[in-house]
């Protein structure tokens, strides 16, 4: 279902060993395969997020996963949508699955088909483990996105909010639409392009933070979580009485503190999160070393390119979703 990373044959694959055609052969840890050809600065944030110290998956466990309402990808409607997709796919591939959220829908809907969720992050044994151990048609692996490892065998490839951490989105898009079948279904969803000051500020800051090693620019983005509690406790609304295009903001009544947020500077705060969970919200926006953001009509000229039609289209302040059926 996948192809070697060096010689790009065949890739045999399963709990104990993984080997492909041409001889190459790869570590296997706790269940896991590892096809990384090297390490990257993005997947040394990733590990630290998803990590033991910083334990987001505790906040996923106590809230039952309730703490994901506030998130953009829980408001464009993956639990609803994707299990249309699954219905009559056989196989399914999740690419930079992360903390196992598609996963989760994935099992939910009773899919019986051959799921793969692949990431960069060096905790994948622990998310099989916790809440997959049980499933034999699922497998997971520790893989780059960016390699040459994809063959056209999947009904359903799903890449949700991650292709704008590639170095090359647009390239990386194309490899991973080639492992979709003609017929199948390609959804992602991607970062929206925000406001100039917003941009401006997203521009700086990431410059900044992502040459810090993880440890330290957690820490220091605890202050941006601090700005946004600060702002929002301040109870104050403002009203904008006409749209001002230069600044892209629309004439409304706003929140000060999302006034902020959504036009100049990311501050996230959410007071059910706390100052820990809402600092990985900004540390995971401000510290990967890539962090592309995309207007619509770059997206759907992606999907032209690749020969998919769009069949969903969906969008909310942070993110786009759009979902692609291949022609053919």
């Amino acid at each position: 279902m996948l192809c070697c990373p060096i010689c790009q044959s065949p890739l045999s694959l399963d709990a104990s060993r993984c080997a492909c055609a041409g001889g190459h052969e790869f570590p296997v840890t706790d269940g896991v395969p590892n096809i990384m050809l090297r390490n990257t600065q993005t997947a040394d944030h990733y590990s630290f997020q998803w990590g033991k110290e910083l334990d987001f998956y505790k906040a996923i466990r106590e809230s039952q996963g309730g703490i994901l309402k506030a998130t953009a990808s829980s408001k464009l409607g993956w639990d609803d949508y994707l299990p249309t997709l699954l219905a009559d796919a056989r196989t399914v591939l999740d690419v930079a699955c992360g903390y196992g959220g598609i996963a989760d829908i994935v099992k939910r809907s009773g899919f019986s088909g051959s799921y793969l969720g692949f990431d960069i992050n060096d905790t994948l044994a622990d998310v099989k483990k916790e809440r997959f151990a049980e499933l034999d048609n699922f497998q997971f692996l520790r893989a780059d996105m960016t390699d040459a490892i994809y063959a056209e065998a999947f009904d359903v490839a799903v890449c949700r909010s991650a292709i704008m951490y590639a170095p090359e989105p647009r390239k990386t898009f194309a490899a991973i639409a080639g492992a979709v079948r003609p017929g199948g279904h390609f959804a992602i969803s991607a970062y929206t392009r925000k406001s100039p000051m917003r941009e401006l500020c997203d521009d700086y800051f990431r410059d900044y933070f992502s040459r810090l090693p993880e440890r330290e620019a957690f820490e220091a983005l605890r202050e941006f979580s601090l700005f946004g509690k600060i702002l929002s406790d301040l109870n104050v609304q403002v009203e904008i009485p006409e749209d001002l295009p230069v600044l892209q903001i629309k004439k409304g009544v706003y929140d000060v503190q999302r006034l902020i947020y959504y036009h100049f500077l990311k501050c996230f705060w959410n007071p059910e999160w706390g100052f820990h969970n809402s600092t990985i919200v900004n540390f995971d926006w401000y510290h990967p070393e890539y962090s592309w953001r995309f207007p619509r009509e770059e997206v759907a000229a992606w999907y032209e390119e690749c020969g998919f039609d769009i069949v969903e289209y969906r969008v909310v302040p942070a993110q786009h979703f759009f979902c692609g059926r291949k022609r053919g």
